[in-house]
């Protein structure tokens, strides 16, 4: 593990990290002068579980999205070649991102975007990626349609979509505290795990930097909250895991149903949320309290009666959905049949968590 180390003690990384963590330390205590200024006004959703954070920065997007200008200028002095793979890659993931982040953070401040707009701004950001990245996309080995869907005009709309799709689903898990943080986490140490099976030490050296970034905002994040992802934040490490795997997956000859368990979770909340939504006669577009971690955080609530805590408790507590996913891919990464079976019994795990759990209304009741 001694790349590990020569890699987190290179002088360029340090001062990122440092710098990434002065920023939002002085977001978080000066956040009160910065949105009077902003006109902001105090968010308020049917999601909405942080009751008494009223004046919380949702600044996690601008913060991520500067960290990612400043992976511009890095060069990595354990192996300069990979300078020349390394910052296109980040030039288009900033690039490409420009959409989706400047609608997402209007949304954080002013709260006033349309759902309709947010959702026009991730297409078209997930467009512009699938479009450039020079890598080509991975060949979809699904039974009966797989040839249908590597049709080039019909694989573009496809990775476009589930792209945006992951963008929306890991909004959807953003509610409480560290829940969509971990998730970021753990999913990039899959990236990386594979990567690094792989020999992709291109991937797996941008893992690291983004596992820097995420590992700091999680300090400042859970338990207690004291800046959030935003919509901005979360819709932006939706689209740098979902590109990264994209990426990882074109560059590689393995079985693509691995990054399906790699990205399960996130994917899994916005195929059933869409679903449930349309049998319910809803709007798909409109945020309801029936996602998994709410459920689950109303159940908590009633039972320490203090919503503080309760949001506290909902990531460690729902870590069997999050965590899994990690802790099969080093198994099953190579074999498309094992992770076909391993995205069935992590589909089972997440109905049978779901349905175990009662809806707000029945709480109440």
């Amino acid at each position: 593990m001694k790349f590990l180390f020569d890699f987190y003690t290179q002088t360029d990384l340090m001062i990122l990290v440092l710098f990434f963590i002065v920023l939002t330390a002085s977001l978080i205590l000066n956040w009160k002068k910065i949105s009077f200024r902003f006109n902001a006004i105090e968010y308020d959703s049917v999601q909405r579980i942080h009751k008494d954070k009223t004046d919380v920065p949702r600044m996690g997007g601008l913060i991520l999205f500067v960290g990612l200008v400043c992976c511009l200028f890095i060069n990595v002095d354990i192996d300069p070649w990979l300078n020349k793979e390394l910052k296109p890659i980040f030039l288009l993931l900033l690039l490409c991102n420009i959409p989706l982040f400047l609608v997402a953070l209007r949304e954080d401040i002013k709260y006033d975007v349309s759902p309709s707009l947010r959702l026009i701004a991730i297409l078209l950001s997930s467009s512009i990626f699938i479009l450039t990245q020079p890598y080509g996309l991975p060949t979809i080995d699904i039974p009966y349609i797989g040839h249908f869907l590597n049709i080039p005009i019909v694989g573009i709309l496809f990775f476009t979509i589930a792209h945006a799709g992951y963008c929306n689903g890991m909004n959807l898990i953003d509610g409480s505290n560290g829940l969509a943080g971990m998730v970021v986490f753990t999913t990039l140490l899959s990236i990386g795990f594979v990567s690094f099976m792989l020999s992709d030490l291109v991937i797996l050296y941008i893992v690291l930097i983004f596992l820097s970034f995420i590992g700091i905002f999680l300090i400042f994040n859970y338990p207690w909250g004291s800046i959030f992802l935003g919509d901005s934040g979360a819709y932006l490490w939706g689209s740098l895991l979902a590109s990264l795997t994209i990426i990882l997956y074109s560059r590689h000859d393995v079985p693509t149903w691995g990054a399906v368990v790699i990205l399960f979770y996130p994917s899994i909340e916005m195929v059933f949320s869409y679903i449930r939504k349309k049998y319910q006669k809803r709007n798909p577009l409109h945020p309801d309290p029936d996602h998994m971690h709410l459920k689950l955080y109303f159940v908590i609530e009633r039972s320490v009666s203090r919503a503080r805590v309760a949001n506290c408790l909902v990531m460690p507590m729902i870590s069997i959905i999050w965590l899994t996913p990690a802790m099969i891919i080093p198994w099953v990464f190579s074999d498309g049949i094992l992770s076909m079976l391993s995205i069935i019994f992590l589909s089972i795990l997440y109905f049978g968590f779901y349905w175990a759990l009662p809806t707000k209304n029945k709480i109440k009741a």
